[in-house]
Order: C-alpha cells, then structure tokens, then sequence
C-alpha cells in the first residue's frame, strides 16, 4: 500500500510541475509543444500547398502565405498558373509548375545579405528543370536561385548574387533540399545529407520574387511546402526544420 501511495504522489507530483490539458490523446503538457519552423527567427516566407483551398488539378491564382509571415505568391494569367495537385506525397498536397509557361510572383525579399531556403521538391521527370525559388531579371537565366534541379546534365545548382555551384542530381523523387549562402559561402543539402559543390561561376545582383522560374525559364516542379530565412540557419536550426519535413512527407 505504502508503494503504490509513493508512485501516485510521485505521479502527481510531476503533473503539478508544470501545465497541463486533457486532449484526445489523454493528458498533455503544455510545455511540450511541436517545433515550428515559426519558431527559429528571421523567416520571410513559408508557404505550405495544403493551405491552399480546391481540388485536384485547380488553378492556383494566390499562394497563401502560412502565419506568421505575410508574402503570398500571385499569378493574374490563368494560362501561367501553376496547378493544386490533392494527396500528391504522404496524403498531403503539392503544386505542380509545368515547365511551360506557369511562374508565380511575389514581393522581393532581398538575396544581397545570407539566406537559407528549404523546400520540398521533386521534378516531374528525370530530365526537367525542377527548381522552385528565383527571381524576374528580364531574359537572363541568371542567380540567385534555390537548389535547381538541373535533369539535363544530372546536377542540381545552387546560385547566390556572387557565386554559382551544383553537385550530383539527387534521385528522381520527393527531397527536402536546403539552399544556404551564409555570407557569401554556399551549402546544399539533400534530405539533410550535406553535398560537396563544384564550381560554376556566375552572378546575378537581382532579389528572389519569383517561384518556378529564372528570367524566361520556367521549371516543371511538384513543391510541396517552401521556407525562407533571411539568415544563415545554424546546423541546429536547420536540422530541426529538415527534420520536420521529413517527419511530416516522410521523404528519405
């Protein structure tokens, strides 16, 4: 009797410890809440296709922006729109870029300081373009540029205001790929796995304001979700975040 007396003091002497509720999974602490990519500062743009309301194969006018950042990526044209695609990976949606004509834009976020993008990705054949994050700089296929899957020559790209590299094309399928210049140094990713980069130079003073497309390219592209930090992301930063996403689309 004494025992069980100590095991239930001790019980709720650990749930007074802290606050708590009762939730469909039984009592829950509420000093245990899921990470956020919100959580690490400096993020200017997360966008998510599962906020976006329709059915398969709709036209996409407005990306809508995931609280708490506000950019929301737009397309008036319908022909340029790129498409909803409904339980496309892991029962959660995607948008689909056709490679065509289809591009979206959005207030500039600047690309001259360090940044880190992450975003969920697979191109639509082994031989496209499938890259996400770009920028408008009239017919030039110029950086800056989130990692590029570039099928042609079996490399995917990263491209920052001053440099440009590629490494090994990851395999035809989902990947989170993270993009980092920190300070003028490059970093890429793939599904956490740190990639050793070739260089390849080229520059482009321009600013990210642009998805699916670099001057009059235009990239075929399934995204499923999109982040982008003005900062260099720690490696603990950035493991938590690709973390997250790889938990959440069970990508390798």
């Amino acid at each position: 009797m004494k025992t069980l007396l100590l095991i239930f003091s001790l019980v709720i002497g650990h749930c007074l410890a802290g606050p708590f509720f009762f939730g469909q999974q039984g009592v829950v602490s509420a000093t245990s809440a899921a990470f956020s990519p919100a959580d690490i500062s400096n993020l200017s743009m997360w966008l998510v296709a599962g906020d976006i309301s329709g059915n398969d194969g709709d036209t996409v006018q407005t990306w809508p922006a995931r609280s708490p950042t506000s950019i929301s990526p737009t397309q008036s044209t319908v022909a340029s729109r790129p498409t909803l695609q409904t339980l496309e990976i892991n029962g959660k949606h995607a948008v689909l870029s056709d490679g065509v004509d289809d591009f979206m834009t959005f207030t500039p976020i600047s690309s001259s300081g360090s940044w880190t993008i992450i975003t969920v990705q697979k191109r639509t054949s082994s031989g496209s373009l499938g890259g996400v994050v770009g920028n408008t700089n009239a017919s030039l296929t110029k950086p800056p540029y989130s990692a590029l899957e570039y099928g042609p020559l079996s490399r995917v790209y990263i491209g920052s205001r001053t440099d440009q590299k590629f490494a090994t094309i990851p395999s035809h399928a989902w990947h989170v790929l993270t993009s980092q210049d920190a300070s003028g140094t490059l970093g890429l990713w793939v599904d956490g796995s740190a990639q050793s980069l070739t260089a390849a130079a080229d520059s482009g003073a321009f600013d990210f304001s642009v998805l699916f497309g670099r001057g009059n390219e235009r990239w075929a592209v399934y995204v499923a979700e999109v982040l982008v930090y003005t900062k260099t992301l720690s490696a603990s930063e950035r493991g938590q975040v690709e973390a997250y996403l790889k938990s959440k689309y069970a990508t390798p």
